[in-house]
């Protein structure tokens, strides 16, 4: 959420999965689409680093040695990146991930669609012949904190199984940190 709000106009395409989305269902020209892939993954990398640079005394404690990930009793690796959990198949990980992905990428583009202002028709509606092109433009100043609640339901429903990975760039962007330290 606060991503988006500080991206402000630029379209705060901050998940390299929602700027293809974006380039082809929404028009975003394809020339920014290796920008917008590859900033957010660097910025990932970076991140983890400062994220390691910030918990260096405690991991040390907390792990009494050498780097570990799950499922091992005291995996350090998880601070940088997901891990599902060690009973999933690959199969498994592959449908809950797409299953959250997809729910995401659709709510977002419903929330960015300018003829759905997420109310039913019968709800905002004050003559049966008022129509779509009738309606108040929508405000947007909410949608950072929709996307908050998206993510945190996405998050509800799957952070457990497969540590809900659905930002490739959060995800794959660390793991070569993870790798070097």
């Amino acid at each position: 959420m606060l991503g988006v709000y500080i991206a402000g106009d630029s379209g705060a395409y901050l998940n390299p999965a929602i700027t293809l989305t974006n380039c082809i269902f929404r028009q975003l020209p394809w020339r920014g689409f290796s920008m917008y892939f590859v900033v957010p993954m660097l910025g990932g990398f970076i991140g983890s680093g400062i994220v390691n640079a910030n918990y260096l005394t405690a991991t040390d404690w907390f792990k009494s040695g050498a780097w570990t990930v799950p499922p091992a009793g005291k995996a350090t690796a998880a601070l940088f990146c997901t891990y599902p959990q060690h009973f999933l198949t690959k199969t498994s990980q592959l449908f809950s991930e797409f299953i959250a992905s997809a729910l995401l990428m659709f709510v977002i583009l419903a929330l960015k669609d300018p003829t759905n202002n997420g109310v039913p028709k019968a709800c905002t509606s004050t003559s049966p012949l008022e129509t779509r092109a009738n309606r108040p433009p929508k405000d947007d100043q909410w949608i950072p904190l929709r996307l908050f609640f998206l993510i945190f339901g996405l998050g509800s429903c799957f952070g457990w199984e497969i540590g809900y990975e659905i930002n490739m760039a959060r995800n794959f962007g660390p793991r070569p940190m993870s790798y070097a330290i």
